[in-house]
């Protein structure tokens, strides 16, 4: 059996979540999005739940204000589940982390180069792609495909 990494240095996509309530209904996972306010500058890191940990990405701007223009984003260290809910200093008394936004998210799909989300949080109900980008090894893209209203 293969876990995450290996899924994910293979480039195969991941077994979904099922959920246990309803057994071929794919479960919905937490996300938050973190502003980091420093004192010479701020960005949003956007964290997504997947295996136990959070995968993140710095973005310059939050989650309810990317379009279809794609925004670029890179992808930073796992973050421990206890960020879902954190706000305060940051370390190194270097500034202060607000929660911007939080909720749920549908992993469509995820690779090793592409995530495709259905998200629906306080303030963003809409689908996401995350893409790797050709510019270096933690550079990647993210764009809104569509609101959740356009697909229903």
């Amino acid at each position: 059996m293969q876990t995450d990494n290996q899924n994910s240095r293979e480039g195969s996509q991941e077994p979904q979540r099922r959920n246990r309530d309803e057994p071929g209904r794919l479960q919905e996972l937490r996300f938050v999005v973190q502003h980091h306010l420093l004192a010479d500058s701020h960005h949003w890191d956007l964290m997504f739940e997947r295996g136990g940990v959070l995968a993140t990405w710095r973005s310059p701007c939050p989650l309810s204000e990317i379009s279809a223009a794609p925004v670029a984003i890179e992808q930073i260290g796992e973050h421990r589940l206890a960020y879902l809910t954190y706000e305060g200093p940051v370390s190194g008394d270097r500034g202060r982390v607000q929660i911007d936004e939080r909720g749920e998210y549908l992993p469509l799909s995820r690779t090793a180069r592409e995530w495709r989300l259905r998200v629906r949080g306080e303030r963003t109900r809409a689908f996401f792609r995350l893409q790797k980008s050709s510019a270096g090894p933690a550079d990647w893209l993210i764009s809104k495909e569509a609101t959740e209203d356009a697909r229903a």
